[in-house]
């Protein structure tokens, strides 16, 4: 297996298919006795938002789907992100 949350079928004897890969989490909710399948996928996300002096609004410095700020200039003009995601 590739992924904890890949779906896979197994058969009587054991042999594994997989049958789901998604982006994200997938959780299995319910298995109807017809073999239809409810899964669930999740997804998140980590992020950057700023609200710079006289600004009313925050910004957002995401850059994909798990930024990280590390560091803030001195005039604090920069920051740096660190993405950690996919």
């Amino acid at each position: 297996m590739s992924n904890a949350r890949d779906l896979y079928t197994v058969t009587l004897s054991g042999r594994q298919r997989e049958m789901a890969r998604v982006p994200g989490i997938l959780t299995l909710q319910d298995v109807s006795r017809d073999g239809r399948v409810l899964l669930g996928r999740e997804t998140w996300r980590r992020e950057v938002a700023v609200l710079a002096p006289n600004e009313s609004k925050e910004r957002d410095l995401t850059w994909l789907d798990w930024s990280f700020p590390v560091d803030l200039s001195a005039d604090g003009k920069t920051l740096l992100i660190d993405e950690q995601g996919q």
